[in-house]
């Protein structure tokens, strides 16, 4: 059983401020945070 991800605006504003804060967190893990989200919105 596969579920799918959808992404509502609101949504998309957390997930701005989540890379944000992976960011400061150290460079490079926002993109990384936003790869694995596409990583499953892609996944069957």
């Amino acid at each position: 059983m596969s579920n799918k991800i959808i992404v509502i605006p609101d949504a998309q504003d957390d997930m701005m401020n989540a890379f944000d804060w992976y960011e400061l967190q150290g460079e490079g893990l926002g993109n990384k945070f936003l790869l694995d989200i596409e990583l499953l919105r892609s996944a069957d």
